[in-house]
């Protein structure tokens, strides 16, 4: 009988929800409420984010001697798309003349696109393609 008893105490028991899963109220007064208790707040998990105060230090050896933006600039006069490329990967690097070669990369990228779709209108606009 004491067996029976534990089975059922232990069924009875349910466990509380996770700390993180918020425990919504009943709003709509039609309803009978879903917890006879007072309703409770939503709870949530606290994350604590540790971060290093070590600098990042790079050693002046790693420079390099010629930029690569400038290598997507030239070439991108044979493959514009490679002026986007070179936008997109330099115009934000911490050496001042690969910044400089990509924020040259994103002008041009921007040039080439406005005059392509200035040249496409132009060419919709005067009839020369029929769409």
């Amino acid at each position: 009988m004491n067996n029976k008893n534990k089975k059922n105490n232990n069924n009875e028991q349910t466990s509380p929800p996770p700390p993180y899963s918020p425990v919504l109220p009943n709003v709509s007064g039609s309803g009978p409420s879903r917890s006879p208790g007072p309703q409770q707040q939503p709870q949530y998990r606290a994350i604590i984010i540790e971060h290093s105060t070590t600098p990042v230090l790079i050693a002046s050896g790693t420079e390099r001697q010629f930029p690569v933006a400038a290598l997507f600039f030239i070439f991108g006069w044979i493959c514009p798309f490679l002026w986007i490329v070179g936008a997109c990967c330099c115009a934000g690097s911490w050496q001042p003349y690969e910044s400089w070669w990509g924020h040259a990369n994103m002008l041009m990228a921007i040039t080439f696109t406005m005059a392509s779709l200035i040249y496409t209108a132009v060419l919709f606009a005067t009839g020369q393609i029929h769409g």
